[in-house]
């Protein structure tokens, strides 16, 4: 028996396979991985109860199979509530034009695929999935970096230095921080109503 045929027999009882035997059921491709090749990404949304998913993307066009219960699941069948990722599908028709795919699903899936042979293209795909996932995954915990603008500043953290509540850890160290308009690192200093000065003293003067 080769590896491959191993890890689909494994797979049997696992989530990845609940996905794919999902997708074959409630779409019209004729299997599971078909189906993954057959999405594209469309955002990235954390919520924690049905009304929060609801106020953040409308479920008119959402697959039937994702709304059951009163609640919004992934297509596996399983609750994903709080990391969801909306996808967009050839619908070939039919009303519904989004799926939902738990995060979850898109790590277990990566995964699976990551030792079989002939599946490069899907398992690209997935880890593309995966990575953009957890880009946004930041925008729920972090803010931004008032030097870098990226989301790299942690939300309701008690941080022992006051200028990492602004800067992150690439531009703000041994208490000196990046300007935000040159990038020159110089020390971490208040203006006289006591705000971080986000400027070096030359971008200030000019």
């Amino acid at each position: 028996m080769t590896t491959s045929e191993e890890k689909i027999i494994e797979a049997t009882n696992k989530l990845y396979s609940r996905l794919t035997d999902s997708l074959k059921r409630n779409t019209p491709s004729t299997n599971g991985w078909t189906a993954l090749m057959d999405m594209e990404y469309h955002r990235y949304i954390e919520a924690k109860s049905l009304e929060k998913f609801e106020e953040e993307f409308s479920t008119t066009f959402l697959h039937p199979y994702n709304q059951v219960g009163g609640t919004v699941n992934c297509i596996c069948g399983k609750s994903h509530i709080t990391r969801i990722t909306v996808m967009t599908f050839p619908n070939y028709g039919q009303h519904w034009r989004y799926i939902l795919l738990g995060s979850e699903c898109i790590e277990s899936s990566k995964e699976f695929c990551k030792d079989l042979e002939g599946v490069e293209e899907l398992y690209n795909k997935l880890s593309m999935w995966s990575d953009t996932c957890k880009e946004e995954k930041k925008k729920y915990t972090h803010n931004k970096c008032i030097a870098c603008n990226e989301y790299s500043v942690k939300k309701n953290y008690e941080f022992k230095n006051e200028a990492r509540k602004l800067w992150c850890k690439k531009c703000c160290y041994a208490g000196r921080v990046k300007c935000t308009n040159c990038d020159t690192m110089r020390v971490f200093m208040k203006d006289y109503k006591g705000n971080p000065m986000r400027l070096c003293y030359s971008c200030y003067k000019n």
